[in-house]
């Protein structure tokens, strides 16, 4: 890969970092997402910039040039919609007046297809397909086909370019999560997978046990034997489902599943980012026996330095909120990166709290003061 001269210094900070080294300056994480859309100097519609390759292009090298980030989670790579869109899909709304993106909770999988699922996943999935996509015709899915291509193209390409105009890193090289998520979010729906968990446990482990082995561990040790030498991490892993769960249902229904990728990772020397969305602390002690230099955590609700605390193993991200990003003054975002910086200490990349989306995440004059103190920050 061609690298501007950034690359080596910023991947060096990132790898350090993870592994609890001293660095002369902090790694600055971007978790920012749609808010670029929104902060661009083009000023585009949301929709128009969704359906824009050409324009996240441009509206992602905008944002690197004004903010300069180490590495970026999201390229504006997560809400490519078009082929989604083109095909007819009503679970999502992308409403410009508002300026948000909307997923809509709902539920492809009937009932009783658990066991059709484990046993004929291409059959069940292209029923679950044709429920999403009712009104479907040969010719738009031929359109959709065509898109979809163009769509695949976005992601590598803008890591690419990420990597050799900017210095920029890739976050990671794969993603895993584990079966309970893919019902949680896309088959069954939140209120049906939780209402699962209590009514179809024999199902739900059966149909699990499959998926890991036809599917996830497969998948996760063809990842790991690929070269992730110019990758901040080699596995990213997240976790969204585990917030509808008590820890009786964690203990059955997710952390064998997890334990089994994480397992794996370590085994391979590799390293692994787990993404957040709601808490980690009360799942703690899963995760304290690993070792320094393997875990990556980016929390949404949990304290960094309670975080580090309870989980002193691992390289913690972030430390500035949303609240402060969109309702603070420059000062008092800069004086809460002096102090997280001063309290975390090694192991720590400075980052946000959340997945930046919406305007009030985040104003451009304190976003500039916090990046401006942290490019003139030396240990």
């Amino acid at each position: 890969m061609e690298k501007n001269e950034r690359f080596d210094e910023r991947l060096k900070v990132l790898h350090d970092t993870i592994q609890h080294k001293h660095t002369s300056r902090i790694a600055h994480f971007s978790n920012f997402f749609t808010w670029k859309i929104l902060d661009s100097d083009l000023k585009p519609k949301l929709s128009e910039a969704l359906s824009d390759y050409g324009m996240l292009d441009r509206i992602q090298c905008e944002f690197q040039e004004r903010y300069d980030f180490d590495v970026h989670y999201d390229p504006l790579g997560r809400n490519l919609l078009k082929p989604a869109a083109l095909l007819g899909g009503n679970h999502h709304l992308v409403d410009d007046e508002q300026e948000s993106i909307n997923f809509f909770d709902h539920t492809l999988l009937q009932d009783d297809e658990y066991p059709a699922y484990k046993t004929d996943r291409w059959g069940t999935s292209w029923k679950m397909f044709l429920r999403k996509y009712p009104d479907l015709k040969q010719g738009l899915m031929a359109e959709a086909i065509a898109v979809n291509t163009e769509n695949n193209a976005y992601l590598p390409y803008i890591k690419a370019k990420l990597a050799k105009e900017y210095g920029c890193p890739t976050c990671y090289n794969c993603l895993a999560q584990v079966p309970h998520e893919r019902f949680h979010k896309y088959y069954r729906g939140i209120k049906a997978a939780s209402l699962d968990l209590r009514r179809r446990k024999s199902e739900l482990i059966d149909a699990y046990d499959a998926i890991m082995e036809d599917e996830v561990m497969p998948g996760v040790h063809k990842a790991l034997a690929t070269d992730t030498s110019e990758c901040m991490v080699d596995l990213m892993v997240p976790l969204l489902a585990h917030t509808m769960m008590n820890m009786k249902q964690w203990e059955t229904f997710y952390w064998p599943y997890l334990k089994q990728i994480l397992d794996a990772a370590l085994a391979a020397n590799k390293t692994v980012m787990i993404y957040l969305e709601n808490s980690l602390i009360r799942f703690k002690e899963y995760f304290q026996d690993y070792p320094k230099g393997f875990l990556v955590l980016v929390p949404e609700l949990d304290d960094v330095a309670e975080l580090r605390e309870a989980v002193p193993n691992a390289c913690i991200v972030g430390g500035i909120t949303a609240q402060l990003l969109g309702r603070g003054t420059p000062e008092e975002c800069v004086d809460r990166a002096k102090k997280v910086i001063d309290q975390m200490g090694d192991g720590f990349m400075l980052g946000q709290n959340k997945m930046m989306s919406f305007r009030n995440d985040c104003k451009r004059e304190n976003l500039l003061a916090v990046c401006e103190y942290v490019q003139n920050f030396r240990w």
